[in-house]
């Protein structure tokens, strides 16, 4: 088993501004250059060591 997260704003429930959650889609987006190809490094690694 293997689990990702991204944790998008370290302050939510902080402060008392409201939440925004265009905001935690801007931080995803922000992240998917850098996730996605860690991500394929991952399973790239897995599959070359487990036989399926």
């Amino acid at each position: 088993m293997c689990a990702l997260s991204l944790v998008t704003n370290l302050g939510a429930g902080l402060q008392r501004a409201s939440l925004d959650h265009e905001e935690v889609l801007e931080a995803g987006k922000a992240a998917e250059g850098t996730l996605g190809p860690m991500l394929a490094r991952i399973i790239a690694g897995i599959v070359k060591t487990t036989s399926l």
